[in-house]
């Protein structure tokens, strides 16, 4: 069986699928593909998320990751006066609290990053109430080549899932059933998307993330 690779610039950042008929593996797996077809140029493509609903979204959920771009809004009372502060989730998933020095907020949630900030203001200006909130959610691109028509660039956001960066982009011997993702730390794993279609696996249907 022959492999495709998606170089993809998420949490995981390169997927390697098999070229089948994707059609077909809906009905029945392990339909050999054809021969491998060139890797084609990248293209560019906008999927722009719906903005208020995935702040909405990750407002709401626990498990939002901290991302890149993301901005929160800090307020504390200082001298009886509201203070109140912009913070940006850098690249590099730092977060400048200024006086209060940087925080490295990569592999957390917003709700476990959530009380560490305001822990620390609290700390420095004791009953100074403070209190973090998201302000709107970063989101990234994610570019996409190997067995499908045209490669691009899909975007993304800290809620996206493997299933959403693949949808509307697959082609006739593209397969969902044998997905290598491997990260920027060069760590590989596995998936089989119509298990997670199918069956109902949801580990087979990871969250992406830059």
């Amino acid at each position: 069986m022959k492999k495709v690779i998606f170089t993809v610039i998420i949490f995981f950042t390169l997927l390697s699928i098999s070229a089948q008929d994707i059609n077909t593996l809906l009905q029945r797996a392990g339909t050999e593909g054809e021969d491998q077809a060139p890797v084609p140029t990248i293209m560019p493509v906008q999927v722009v998320p719906a903005v208020a609903d995935n702040l909405q979204l990750a407002i709401s959920n626990r498990d939002y990751p901290v991302t890149p771009g993301d901005v929160y809004t800090l307020t504390f009372l200082l001298a009886g006066e509201t203070v109140s502060n912009v913070l940006l989730v850098e690249s590099d998933y730092t977060i400048n609290l200024t006086i209060f020095g940087k925080i490295d907020a990569s592999g957390m949630t917003f709700a476990r990053l959530k009380p560490i900030i305001e822990e620390t203001i609290a700390a420095g200006y004791p009953r100074s109430l403070p209190s973090v909130t998201i302000t709107s959610v970063g989101v990234f691109q994610i570019p996409v080549m190997g067995e499908i028509p045209e490669s691009r660039y899909v975007t993304a956001w800290g809620l996206s899932r493997l299933s959403e960066v693949l949808e509307g982009i697959l082609g006739e011997y593209s397969s969902i059933r044998d997905i290598e993702i491997i990260s920027a730390n060069r760590r590989s794993k596995k998936y089989d998307l119509l298990k997670a279609l199918n069956l109902g696996i949801l580990s087979e249907n990871p969250n992406v993330s830059p």
